[in-house]
This record gives structure tokens, sequence and C-alpha cells, in this order.
């Protein structure tokens, strides 16, 4: 099992007219692996990223869900 928690602050630098605008990233991970073989790995994970802005365009909400399987095989020479 693994897990991450990411958190950002930052300002975007406006150009004459424009203004400044200061955004709040935030980003949490997590992820189970599962060896059922020697073979095969079997994993789900789950990602929510969020960005808060001054400016609502770009705000940003996204929630993602994986589910993985690999298998895996040596070759002898």
């Amino acid at each position: 099992a693994s897990s991450s928690i990411t958190y950002e602050s930052s300002t975007l630098q406006g150009r004459r007219t424009v203004a400044n605008i200061a955004e709040d990233t935030t980003r949490i991970g997590l992820a189970l692996s599962y060896l059922p073989t020697k073979q095969w790995t079997i994993w789900a994970s789950f990602d929510d990223d969020r960005v808060n802005s001054d400016e609502v365009a770009r705000d940003l909400s996204r929630r993602r869900f994986g589910l993985n399987a690999s298998y895996s095989f040596g070759l002898k020479f």
C-alpha cells in the first residue's frame, strides 16, 4: 500500500492590466498492490486533485480511479 499528499500554494504573475492570481493545489493519491503469484501483479489506485484559484475558470476538481494488472515473464537463452 502507498499514499501521497501534496499541497502547493502559488501566484500566477499578471501582465500590465491583468492582476496576479493566487492558487492553491492539493493532490491526494492512494494505491494498493496485490501479488497473487510470482508473475501477476494487480493494483488499484485513487487520485483526487483540487485547484482553488482567484480566477474561477481555473478551478479544478478531479477524481480518478484505476485498476491495473500485469503479467511478467522471463525468457531463457
